[in-house]
């Protein structure tokens, strides 16, 4: 009787341990997703998941259920319950920026878990058989003891992160360069890959079924959270991978061997251009070993170049319309970021006199969402006022339109230097990581504009998906880009909707319906926004697409438009595109071939409190039954639709959708994402903050 209620004391117990840690799991607040991110994310993921993986397998103790164990689940017990607390402690570590201490909590996590190990080695032979024995109790047992060995795994994985991040020094005064800093955190990056193969290995071979069999309270939701494991563990190591990549290429960036001059342009995508919005101001940064030696903004922004400029460049022919001139401020003409930042290079260094080894663009949006993380900058000496995420765009805006100044750019100058000063003692638990994911959203969405001219960076660049190009694809694309041309800042106050539909025929001709609705939200006579958008509409369609019919285009009057600059060269970029347009007799629809595409281009014009629509029907250069000859499906009655969407740089939010219409002879039969798929085609929609691409299985009946 002693005996048995001992037992039944000792199982309460575990019960409770058990119960206890999954309540804290549950209610643990801010913890990392375990899902796919990109790899500026990955420092707070990987160190949530190691401690998230051991929280999930010593609360299990399952050796302590087993009698062929009775003599030694006493130590593994207690070694488990001595991880359990210097995991907690590490966690709590962690969280306060104090890595150096998470470090040594999972460091000794760690000699727990090899303590566990040790004592049950005189039972590695009949484990490993555990397999091919009927004994649930044996089976068991290997599950435990792949939980164990993981459970080490997580927290070596855990101390290198922990070591990584401390490494790098955040918010103290340190001798070390930071590219030395970034340089040891890759290393200790590279032990945690190391070790995340291992753990990948070890968690896979844990027997779900056997953990689902256990006479304990949870255990289908500890089985169901190690199957998570399971599945996810490729893309955390994945993602680890890149950010190790990612820590190896920084100290390039940041002169590290060499001196870097970047310029770095500020674009208004209240005013929108193709690449993001006007170039307003720009600034140079000069990088030293991690250390920025000099930060040069003109306090006339790029209106400071126009003296400097001595070559004469005829203007793309829309631009007539403010400048028959090409100058530095209307440079990034084309969506294609790598194209337009060549050509702003180009303006730069001739009118500048000064080469660059990369152009970096920012625009407002990215501004905003810093300084919400960060929080506001007191300029209430310079300007009167403290600049935060809701009132940035105004002040900034206003004091740039001031004509009482010949340098009102300043701003942006003055601001930067705040924000550079104060950042490091802002650094705090809550806003590291959310300024790391403020930036990877930047890029995703196309806010932040990376190219450089050393081929290790740009290849880097190009390998992420950051080079902001337009892209090529083996079937549907569409690309709407506007150029606000005359139009004061009001894109700012422009809603815009998309409708995509793409209409397929019997025999697999595609025709697609494209309509673009703009309302101007704004009020007539506000500031910077209360005018007409004057707006240059460019549709990117796939290469060969054939003009079927289109209406709803507004240009504005040619009596507005500069003749030809005398003695002005033309760009053989613009030549091109120019001297190989033709133009649609009846709508004045320029149609011509870039990038790999075909464009569609004439000009919209929208009043505020009003609303524009514009609508083009095209057939694709392709049928569905022939995309199986260029070797992507090769079964004979399965074909395949797929569109890219890309958002254009700047844009801030789009009302997106998609229909996918299919004869009777068709249907789908597998769907990316499976939700999109309809009974006769699909359905999509979406807010276009990212590129985005979907994707069909087509069979014929």
């Amino acid at each position: 009787k002693t005996a048995k209620n001992k037992a039944g004391s000792f199982k309460d117990k575990q019960n409770k341990i058990i119960s206890g840690w999954i309540d804290f799991f549950q209610k643990r607040e801010n913890w990392p997703a375990l899902k796919f991110l990109p790899p500026l994310t990955w420092q707070r993921q990987l160190l949530g998941f190691a401690i998230f993986a051991v929280i999930l397998i010593f609360p299990l103790k399952l050796l302590g259920y087993l009698d062929i164990f009775q003599n030694v689940r006493g130590r593994v017990l207690g070694e488990s319950e001595e991880a359990a607390g210097n995991l907690r402690q590490a966690l709590s570590a962690g969280g306060q920026l104090n890595f150096t201490g998470a470090a040594g909590y999972f460091s000794d996590a760690a000699d727990n878990f090899s303590q566990a190990q040790s004592t049950l080695l005189k039972y590695s032979d009949l484990i490993k058989v555990a397999n091919i024995l009927p004994n649930k109790q044996i089976k068991l047992a290997a599950a435990g003891q792949a939980l164990i060995a993981s459970g080490r795994r997580a927290s070596k994985i855990g101390e290198y992160l922990s070591l990584s991040l401390d490494s790098l020094q955040l918010g103290k005064e340190s001798a070390a360069p930071l590219t030395e800093r970034i340089r040891f955190f890759s290393e200790y990056c590279r032990q945690a890959l190391g070790e995340m193969d291992a753990f990948e290995q070890e968690i896979k071979s844990i027997d779900l079924a056997a953990v689902a069999s256990l006479d304990m309270e949870g255990k289908g939701q500890i089985a169901e959270q190690l199957q998570t494991l399971q599945e996810r563990v490729g893309l955390i190591k994945t993602g680890l991978s890149e950010l190790t990549a990612l820590s190896e290429i920084l100290p390039v960036f940041l002169g590290e061997k060499m001196d870097a001059r970047y310029l770095l342009i500020f674009q208004n995508n209240a005013e929108m251009r193709a690449s993001g919005g006007f170039i307003g101001s720009f600034a140079l940064v000069d990088f030293r070993r991690g250390e920025i030696k000099k930060l040069e903004v003109p306090g006339g922004g790029s209106y400071d170049l126009q003296g400097g400029l001595h070559k004469r460049v005829a203007s793309p022919e829309p631009l007539h319309l403010i400048n028959s001139l090409w100058e530095f401020q209307d440079a990034n003409w084309w969506p294609d970021w790598p194209a337009s930042a060549k050509k702003i290079a180009w303006f730069f260094e001739n009118g500048w006199g000064s080469t660059v080894d990369g152009v970096i663009a920012i625009d407002p949006t990215f501004f905003e969402e810093l300084l919400a993380v960060v929080g506001p900058v007191d300029l209430s000496r310079e300007y009167g006022a403290v600049i935060g995420s809701e009132n940035f765009y105004d002040i900034v805006q206003a004091q740039a339109e001031r004509k009482d100044t010949n340098k009102p750019k300043m701003i942006i100058r003055d601001l930067a230097d705040k924000i550079l000063a104060e950042l490091p003692a802002r650094l705090t638990e809550n806003n590291f990581f959310a300024l790391l994911k403020t930036a990877e959203r930047a890029i995703t969405e196309k806010h932040l504009l990376l190219n450089f001219n050393n081929e290790e960076l740009q290849r880097f660049v190009d390998q992420a998906g950051w080079s902001g190009n337009l892209k090529d694809t083996d079937c549907d694309y569409l690309a709407v880009i506007n150029t606000n041309i005359a139009g004061g800042k009001s894109d700012r106050k422009i809603k815009q909707k998309i409708e995509h539909l793409a209409e397929v025929t019997p025999d697999g001709s595609i025709i697609d319906t494209v309509i673009i609705t703009r309302e101007h939200a704004g009020v007539r006579g506000e500031p910077f926004s209360g005018v007409r958008n004057v707006n240059y509409l460019r549709v990117y369609a796939p290469l060969g697409s054939e003009l079927m019919e289109t209406s709803g285009w507004s240009a504005p009057e040619k009596i507005y438009f500069d003749p030809p600059a005398a003695g002005a060269e033309i760009d053989p970029d613009v030549y091109v595109v120019e001297n190989i347009a033709k133009t649609d007799e009846i709508s004045g629809v320029k149609i011509y071939n870039e990038f790999n595409k075909t464009v569609f281009a004439n000009w919209t014009q929208v009043d505020p409190g009003q609303t524009a629509t514009v609508r083009l029907k095209y057939k694709l250069p392709f049928k569905l039954n022939k995309i199986q000859d260029r070797g992507i499906i090769k079964k004979d009655d399965i074909i395949t639709y797929s569109l890219l969407a890309q958002k254009q740089a700047g844009s801030v939010a789009t009302d997106f959708t998609s229909i996918l219409k299919l004869p009777a002879n068709m249907e789908i039969v597998w769907a990316q994402p499976e939700e999109i798929r309809g009974a006769s085609g699909w359905q999509v929609a979406s807010d276009l903050k990212r590129d985005s691409f979907w994707g069909v299985l087509i069979n014929k009946k």
